[in-house]
């Protein structure tokens, strides 16, 4: 007999929603880990799914385009890739195939576009409180 029943969540509506609340009051991850019993991972991916931002996030500093960390190669989005990935997503290109064109991993793009986006919030707040 199949179990046609949704997944169970990890994590309680009331565990996210107080994860996104200290990331935004300025917690870490490892802090929220603890206060929450969510793991920081977790809480880490559903911030960035929100663009819960502490109050003032750390400026970007230079860093080289690619290095290894852990023995496994990290490759950082140069500024031609951010401007290819956004002018894909506008014209539709699935997350799959951006990532073949750019010989990336599909959540690497997911998660570039995610930080693309919130970075583009985060500038229309400066901008709109400037004004």
């Amino acid at each position: 007999m199949m179990n046609n029943a949704k997944p169970r969540r990890k994590y309680t509506q009331d565990q996210i929603d107080r994860a996104l609340d200290l990331r935004e009051s300025g917690l870490t991850f490892a802090r929220i880990e603890a206060l929450t019993g969510m793991c920081a991972k977790s809480a880490q991916r559903y911030c960035l799914l929100k663009n819960a931002q502490p109050p003032n996030p750390p400026a970007a500093g230079k860093r080289p385009v690619s290095y290894l960390r852990n023995g496994v190669l990290v490759r950082h989005y140069t500024g031609a890739e951010d401007r290819q990935l956004l002018e894909w997503d506008r014209t539709g290109v699935s997350r799959r195939a951006m990532a073949r064109r750019l010989g990336r991993n599909p959540n690497s793009v997911t998660n570039r576009l995610a930080a693309l986006e919130r970075r583009a919030i985060i500038l229309e707040e400066q901008q709109g409180g400037a004004a």
